[in-house]
């Protein structure tokens, strides 16, 4: 099934996910459209793709495309809800209208399923008024999406590799001086998804369309991790020495948080990033792995050098501050 397609755009092109899903696809039999706000890194037109840099939103897109891969999207902390259903739900809409397709495979988040203990799976009742601006506008676009006969939804939590953007300046931000400090205890359990195996549920939805089209599913790694101990382990691995935690009492963290929202001011400790950071929050993989035999052999320690290797070729100060160039660089 997957010799019948032959073009994919892929939006977001100038993202994390965007990036490494154009760095796969080139190597691939098919021809490549990619699509971004940003103007191109050298890197990106050295690649043989096509780039249009033009919004979602706009009605400067290509006309059509067998494939759709949607990693585009606004997940900032601090965007207003406006911003983020103008991006994330509008921006959906006007990409399934307006480009021809197949298959139309979009990459939402485990931020649809609320704050809760228990495992997260597909068939839960999702309350939306429970969920964060992000969530939810992600789970609008999801409804969209689901609303054609040709889209597949896939939610991954915490995308996780090199050339990220958003989690990994997120962590390495944490250290202050000759410490990490969490804003919270952060001995809580959670799925990750590596970058690689999110290619692979992708390519398990393109192979196998008549299976993947109309369901929704969870993507993560085969394991579930402490976030402790894969905090510990990353900054071992960079500085070859065992960082000590220092932890803020979560009620002192969220008066900050709640605080700066008010006054309008910038923080790293947004609602957001605490949820993200101060609460058990695992996916299961049962459907993914029964309906398309999904399988992952990358787990975060079997992946820590690539990244390790990674981020010691970058300013680690850069990654933090200025990570906008991180896909490409």
């Amino acid at each position: 099934m997957i010799n019948e397609y032959k073009t994919i755009l892929i939006t977001g092109a100038t993202g994390f996910v965007g990036s490494h899903l154009v760095r796969y696809y080139t190597n691939k039999p098919f021809k490549i459209i990619a699509l971004g706000r940003s103007k191109p890194n050298a890197k990106l037109l050295k690649t043989a793709v096509e780039y249009y840099q033009t919004d979602i939103r706009s009605d400067n897109l290509p006309s059509e495309a067998e494939i759709i891969i949607h990693s585009a999207g606004l997940a900032s902390d601090t965007a207003t809800w406006k911003e983020l259903l103008d991006n994330n739900v509008f921006g959906t809409k006007n990409l399934i209208n307006k480009v021809k397709h197949k298959l139309f495979i979009y990459i939402s988040s485990a931020s649809v399923y609320p704050i809760s203990d228990k495992i997260h799976r597909e068939t839960d009742n999702i309350h939306v008024g429970l969920l964060n601006d992000y969530g939810r506008s992600k789970y609008l676009a999801e409804e969209i999406a689901l609303k054609h006969n040709h889209s597949v939804v896939l939610r991954p939590r915490a995308i996780y590799g090199t050339h990220d953007r958003v989690l990994l300046p997120k962590i390495l931000g944490m250290k202050k001086a000759n410490k990490i400090i969490a804003p919270c205890n952060i001995s809580k359990t959670i799925s990750m998804t590596n970058i690689n195996n999110l290619i692979y549920a992708i390519e398990l939805c393109i192979a196998n369309p008549e299976i993947a089209i109309n369901q929704v599913f969870n993507v993560t790694d085969s394991i579930t991790y402490i976030l402790k101990e894969i905090i510990t382990n990353l900054f071992y691995g960079i500085y070859n020495q065992k960082i000590p935690i220092q932890t803020l009492p979560f009620p002192v963290s969220k008066s900050i948080s709640k605080i700066a929202e008010l006054l309008h001011l910038k923080t790293k400790l947004t609602k957001t990033a605490l949820d993200m950071i101060c609460f058990n929050n695992v996916l299961s993989n049962d459907k993914i792995e029964t309906l398309l035999k999904y399988n992952p052999k990358i787990d975060f320690n079997s992946y820590l050098p690539e990244l390790i290797n990674w981020i010691a070729s970058k300013r680690i100060d850069k990654i933090i501050n200025d990570p906008s160039g991180i896909p490409w660089d």
